[in-house]
């Protein structure tokens, strides 16, 4: 059984269909890529999973517990492709009320908090409000607060924008270990080489998924030669069509 189904999720504003009876699964220990135009309905998508938006019809279950559900809280990480942090808050205040939240006792998130926070660079900063910080280190923030707790799945939108290359590999180590422990992320990313991380990839447009699957996969439907040619022709042909505004710009960190 998958550890993750979402089936038919639909989503109207209005009259506007933002995401169009989209269904996939992932498995346990596994990272997850969703990408597409922007536009496509990603960040929609993956606020529906983490419970903060609502959905017109169609499920979203976590093994056998449908979602959102305050029970499952605590299994789940979610980081937001905007900031949701407060401004007079220092970072280690900002744990602090996330774990009463969560109901975590201290000694089961200090030492995996201060690791955190040596590992993105955060440590000589963390009792400075949040208001005296740069853009990448709020980013670097809200990352530690969707993970500090170690969730069984967690929700990235766009986790490593803006960080510099030697950083975003530290924190895809640490992705494949949460993964190598059983935990289920699901990363939104428009960059070729982390797209090439995961085990799976989805891609989004028009509020649907087009394709999901392996490189392989992606390879094999798109008839290119990896899996930069077919992100790259996904981005630049929609049904054989030149994209308008609506097109993927893809990062080559290469």
């Amino acid at each position: 059984m998958a550890y993750l189904n979402v089936n038919q999720v639909t989503k109207y504003v209005k009259n506007k269909l933002l995401l169009d009876s989209v269904s996939f699964s992932i498995e346990k220990g596994t990272l997850n890529g969703l990408t597409g135009p922007s536009g496509s309905g990603k960040s929609t998508l993956v606020k529906a999973i983490a419970g903060i938006e609502h959905y017109t019809k169609g499920t979203i279950d976590l093994e056998d517990t449908a979602l959102p559900n305050r029970k499952v809280l605590k299994r789940i990480g979610y980081m937001p492709q905007t900031f949701a942090l407060f401004p007079d808050l220092s970072a280690d205040q900002h744990i602090k009320y996330f774990a009463g939240l969560y109901k975590l006792p201290r000694n089961k998130f200090l030492k995996r908090t201060n690791d955190l926070f040596e590992m993105v660079h955060l440590s000589d900063v963390i009792h400075q409000p949040v208001y005296t910080y740069s853009e990448d280190m709020k980013r670097r923030l809200s990352l530690i607060l969707a993970l500090f707790h170690t969730p069984s799945l967690a929700i990235l939108d766009n986790p490593t924008t803006g960080l510099d290359i030697s950083l975003k590999e530290i924190i895809w180590k640490e992705f494949r270990k949460l993964a190598s422990i059983g935990a289920s992320l699901i990363i939104v990313t428009n960059e070729l080489e982390e797209a090439g991380y995961c085990d799976q990839l989805l891609y989004l447009n028009n509020g649907k998924v087009m394709i999901q699957g392996t490189e392989s996969d992606f390879i094999e439907m798109t008839g290119m030669n990896s899996l930069k040619e077919s992100l790259i022709f996904l981005g630049s042909n929609e049904d054989g069509n030149e994209s308008n505004s609506e097109e993927t710009t893809y990062t080559n960190n290469t």
